[in-house]
């Protein structure tokens, strides 16, 4: 009856520890972590905890030490991060990093939905590779853009919401933010410096307002409204 009591303890132990990576992610990780269709459960969860850990360091995680997910996925999935800058645009944004790793998980799921569709395994992956990279690669785009004219954004990104993120940059006041922008730097390349007095009060008012309206667009999103 011990020796049972002593194997169902042990077992239990067991699948504990395969989940104790768990602790590192944050809830909203848990559900796509745990019923991701790629590779088994306990190097799955590892390796997700190291990515997120590495991404928030604005660094990727030592390939060599990566046993998930395999190879064909693992090299050119580094490769996307790396070549779109995802580590440094990461790097102490929480929000951001899970963002990344749920998008991963979601668009890696999509491979046996694409088997089952009709793809062979590897013209599945690359399918689910390109998908994720062009989703990250718009998103980077919006970024950029957005940093190009509002400069640091802090905390701007936390919540946020990429569809409204896309109707405000394709809003009429958003690209009168970026005319009235290329106009200064336009200016400031040909004469030097500008100054309120150079270029006249109203512009620099209005490139003032609509970077305001713009900002307080980006923090309604962030504080989740």
């Amino acid at each position: 009856m011990i020796g049972d009591c002593d194997a169902g303890a042990a077992l239990f132990e067991h699948r504990e520890a395969r989940l104790a990576a768990l602790d590192s992610l944050p809830r909203n990780l848990w559900l796509g972590s745990l019923v991701n269709s790629q590779g088994p459960l306990g190097p799955r969860l590892d390796a997700l905890a190291g990515l997120r850990a590495a991404l928030l360091a604005g660094v990727l995680p030592d390939a060599a030490s990566a046993d998930w997910p395999d190879r064909q996925l693992a090299v050119p999935l580094r490769a996307i991060l790396r070549g779109l800058g995802l580590p440094a645009l990461c790097r102490e944004r929480t929000e951001f990093a899970d963002q990344v790793v749920a998008s991963m998980l979601w668009h890696l799921d999509r491979i046996v939905d694409y088997v089952d569709r009709g793809d062979d395994a590897a013209a599945a992956t690359a399918r689910a590779l390109a998908a994720f990279a062009d989703d990250w690669k718009e998103k980077c785009d919006l970024v950029d853009e957005l940093v190009g004219v509002l400069g640091a954004t802090g905390d701007l990104f936390k919540n946020m919401h990429w569809d409204r993120l896309r109707g405000l940059l394709q809003s009429d006041d958003w690209r009168e933010v970026v005319r009235i922008r290329r106009l200064l730097e336009a200016y400031a390349q040909k004469e030097g410096p500008w100054e309120e007095g150079q270029l006249g009060r109203a512009t620099a008012e209005e490139l003032d307002r609509l970077v305001g309206v713009a900002r307080t667009v980006l923090a309604q999103e962030a504080a989740g409204r």
